[in-house]
């Protein structure tokens, strides 16, 4: 296969977008890019969907060394953020959400053609993890007002807009 860039980046940071399909991955990841993070190439990180299901996140591990910002799958799959989280100390973790489960159904049938997968967005049950960490993860709904504001805080950039940059909007079926 092909071989990924091994990027030297002298602060270990990494920003890890861990919200499910069609909560507004794509924008975060657009709004780092515009802000000058260099975001993981989201094509390659889908062919690593074998290993996560192997349990296996050597390959994982390797391509989170290609960039600084990393959304979708495998991230956003159960327990990666914890195997990340370990290798990178100093990552830190952005979790999309919706308004309603109805709205995030409605925009991922408005986008793809069928449904996969089980469609279970995480709970705060499931994040309690960072229970004791609460500067390293932002749960944030790219609808609200003040998202791009809150994003901008939480990652320590001051913002260049009001509005944040929606990417691949679906409008309400």
């Amino acid at each position: 296969g092909e071989k990924l860039k091994i990027l030297s980046i002298k602060n270990n940071c990494k920003y890890f977008c861990i919200g499910a399909n069609k909560t507004g991955t794509t924008s975060i990841g657009n709004a780092f890019k515009e802000l000058g993070f260099v975001v993981g190439n989201q094509r390659k990180a889908e062919f690593l969907m074998d290993d996560y299901f192997k349990a296996n996140y050597k390959n994982i591990i390797k391509y989170c060394r290609t960039g600084e910002v990393f959304q979708d799958v495998p991230f956003s799959c159960p327990n990666t953020f914890k195997i990340v989280d370990k290798e990178f100390t100093d990552s830190k973790f952005i979790l999309t959400i919706r308004d309603s489960p109805d709205q995030w159904y409605d925009s991922l049938v408005g986008f793809h053609t069928r449904l996969f997968g089980n469609g279970k967005l995480p709970t705060w049950e499931d994040l309690e993890y960072f229970k004791d960490r609460p500067n390293d993860l932002l749960i944030i709904n790219l609808s609200d007002k003040e998202a791009y504001t809150k994003f901008c805080r939480f990652i320590n950039i001051e913002p260049k807009k009001v509005n944040f940059p929606w990417k691949n909007k679906t409008t309400e079926i």
